[in-house]
């Protein structure tokens, strides 16, 4: 949410640390619902290995292949944040900047899998989340004004 360190108006730093911390551990209940039911889906015929080995399925290879890198990055980013006091500062950072990549590969692979991709609500709701994550991405990366004392 705010790894620029600079604080949010009106937000303290723990609020924000913990805002960043529960939306991403929503996004991951998602995944694994998302995966448990695939899991059941007879469609798409997954099987464990599916999930973790990219672009190895038959169900659609390249685009199933995008989901399993997206979970298996997200898999990378959220063990070492529970490791992080054990790795160091500056190996979870590493491994954390992953975090920017999982979304432009998890959209191509909704676009690729997704059975809805012909609908007009579910391109508006990507142009949303690309808006959204142009804007954080903007936030991040601007330099930090300059405190005048």
């Amino acid at each position: 949410m705010n790894g620029s360190g600079r604080q949010l108006a009106g937000l303290p730093r723990f609020a924000v640390a913990a805002v960043h911390r529960n939306a991403s551990m929503l996004a991951v209940s998602f995944l694994l619902v998302h995966i448990a039911t695939l899991l059941f889906d007879p469609y798409a015929q997954l099987r464990l290995v599916d999930l973790v080995v990219p672009f190895f399925g038959q169900y659609q290879p390249l685009w199933l292949g995008l989901g399993t890198l997206t979970l298996d990055l997200l898999l990378a980013i959220t063990v070492t944040s529970l490791l992080r006091q054990r790795i160091g500062l500056r190996a979870w950072r590493f491994v954390h900047w992953a975090a920017y990549a999982t979304w432009p590969i998890a959209l191509m692979h909704a676009i690729g899998t997704g059975s809805d991709t012909s609908q007009l609500w579910l391109w508006a709701v990507f142009a949303l989340s690309a808006a959204t994550v142009a804007a954080a991405l903007i936030w991040r990366c601007a330099p930090r004004p300059v405190e005048v004392r």
